[in-house]
């Protein structure tokens, strides 16, 4: 799935529709609704719908990094093996990329993402309809949404604003690619935090200056909840060591925030009060900044994670594909959130990248403690993989054997896959060869197929779209939706 939620280390909770944290004045916020280029007309497609269909990059590189690059899209449609693995698309440069926010409606899909085939882009444009079948580039459309997903047919999710001086804000945002319509809930905010699939709560700019407010996104109904922590005021933009939560079920004990490496706590009667600051945080590894790992306990305390040892022996229990994250060594203490006394401590835990919280059952109030996530459903495949032997296993009983450079990619719906290689390098005069071999699971048919390039290496990535038809089930579009393709 995209990532969409807002999880961090804030407790993530389902408000009541409608439900009010305060008992405050619910207002309303106002909404605009435009239209935006609608979906083009398509050719009525044959074959079973909706099915999977492989699109394939190729990024083509000289032997040395100021060599010329060329990038190009292919396309393989297993309900018409004849047509082979095809090009539609060829320009210059490795910064053409496509990431499709829609199944292929038709075979047009909304894409976020740059093509040019006339030069190499240099930044991403906005949303665009592109038929992966033909490789047309069709409308612009007037959205730009991200941390977003898709309910009931609309994409659901935020919009940048300019804010003064330059500074960027958030607005909701609703797109609904059949309808052809977009929705802006025209509140500015500078954080916000999704509770659930229709409650924000986040800081927005109201007349009166920047408020806490909670928003149902489906009525935009909002509440003010409070100001934010002192000495927060006027902050134009806020990335992950931010978050403001609620504190308890519905926000029934307040609110809480996390700025750095500091927390703050303000219950449902009385003022902000900086619970505890600067806690020490080590981070074991790269990527994302370290953050504070802070939960909401109940009875007015919170769990709070700090480093008692910056670096230790990496544990030669640690998996192996985690060994060069490095060690450290955390405690988690509970701290009452009024008067910011730490309570208890638990037992020191190892941990790599950034500490997390080991709460005790009895540390949490009656109702609080989450729950663990569902197991995902198994998921249905006519292939097993045996990594140990690289063997391949088809329904069938057929089991192929994959060479030390061949990965393979298998379709959502488990019934198709790809064999190819990510990297192939050629050598001398002659040219790149890249070989693919598309297989079906249910017949046990093997198409193969195979580029050649004049470059001296290229990089392969390779992806399943899912085509539909142009009225395409809701549930489907969901499902596309967590599922997250992802770019290419």
């Amino acid at each position: 799935m995209r990532p969409f939620l807002q999880l961090g280390f804030c407790v993530i909770l389902i408000l009541a529709a409608g439900m009010p944290f305060t008992g405050a004045e619910i207002r309303k916020a106002t909404v605009t609704e435009r239209k935006v280029a609608a979906l083009p007309e398509a050719t009525e497609l044959a074959g079973p719908l909706p099915r999977p269909v492989l699109m394939v990059k190729l990024e083509e590189r000289g032997e040395h990094v100021s060599d010329r690059t060329d990038s190009s899209y292919w396309v393989f449609d297993p309900a018409m093996p004849e047509k082979g693995l095809y090009r539609i698309f060829s320009g210059p440069g490795n910064n053409h990329y496509v990431y499709f926010e829609t199944p292929l409606i038709g075979g047009w899909g909304v894409m976020s993402g740059r093509l040019d085939p006339a030069k190499e882009p240099d930044e991403a444009s906005p949303w665009f309809w592109f038929n992966l079948l033909s490789g047309e580039i069709g409308p612009t459309i007037d959205v730009n949404l991200w941390r977003h997903r898709m309910e009931d047919g609309w994409l659901v999710g935020q919009q940048q604003v300019e804010g003064k001086e330059g500074s960027s804000l958030d607005r909701i945002a609703r797109y609904h690619p059949l309808k052809a319509v977009a929705q802006t809930t025209e509140l500015d905010f500078s954080y916000i935090n999704w509770l659930d699939r229709t409650d924000v709560l986040g800081v927005a700019k109201l007349d009166v200056g920047e408020r806490v407010i909670r928003l149902d996104v489906e009525t935009s109904d909002y509440e003010i909840i409070a100001d934010p922590p002192p000495g927060h005021e006027g902050h134009a933009e806020r990335w992950g060591g931010y978050f403001i939560s609620p504190a308890g079920k519905d926000g029934r004990d307040g609110i809480y925030a996390v700025d750095g490496f500091s927390l703050w706590f303000r219950p449902t009667v009385g003022a902000w009060n900086q619970v505890i600051r600067d806690v020490h945080i080590v981070k074991t590894f790269g990527g994302m900044p370290p953050s504070l790992p802070a939960r909401y306990v109940g009875n007015g305390r919170f769990a709070v994670a700090k480093t008692v040892q910056d670096e230790i022996a990496v544990p030669k229990s640690t998996p192996r594909d985690e060994v060069g994250f490095g060690a450290a060594v955390a405690v988690t203490m509970l701290i009452d959130g009024v008067t910011g006394e730490t309570l208890k401590e638990s037992a020191p835990h190892i941990y790599n990248h950034n500490p997390t919280t080991e709460i005790p059952d009895n540390w949490w109030a009656a109702g609080l403690k989450p729950k663990p996530p569902e197991p995902e459903p198994e998921r249905k495949s006519l292939f097993q993989w045996d990594e140990e032997n690289r063997e391949l296993r088809l329904a069938d009983g057929k089991v192929m054997k994959l060479g030390e450079d061949d990965e393979h990619e298998e379709s959502d719906d488990g019934r198709h896959l790809v064999i190819y290689q990510q990297c192939p390098r050629g050598g001398g005069k002659e040219q790149t060869k890249i070989p693919f071999r598309i297989i079906d699971g249910a017949t046990g048919q093997i198409h193969t197929a195979e580029v050649a390039s004049d470059f001296f290496e290229v990089w392969v990535d390779v992806s399943w779209q899912l085509l539909s038809s142009q009225n395409p089930d809701p549930q489907m579009l969901k499902n596309y939706q967590e599922a997250g393709p992802g770019p290419n």
